[in-house]
């Protein structure tokens, strides 16, 4: 699987992150959002915009409906 920039650095992809999703589900989105196309990743576009520090740490790769309303607050 490719990586992307930041994946070494982001709970999800060294999960540490509450287990919301099962280890099946977690593998499934490592691959979807992590095989070159990081622009439709909501972790990604948080921390382009804002920096690695604004992204919540419950932010998974495909919560991009909640994208909208941190950008808004931040």
């Amino acid at each position: 699987m490719k990586k992307c920039s930041f994946s070494d650095t982001y709970p999800f992809f060294n999960d540490q992150l509450p287990r919301k999703h099962t280890a099946f589900e977690k593998e499934e989105l490592k691959k979807r959002f992590c095989d070159g196309t990081n622009s439709q990743w909501a972790r990604f576009i948080v921390t382009v915009a804002l920096g690695l520090d604004s992204v919540p740490a419950n932010l998974f790769p495909d919560h991009l409906y909640r994208v909208s309303t941190i950008l808004d607050l931040s």
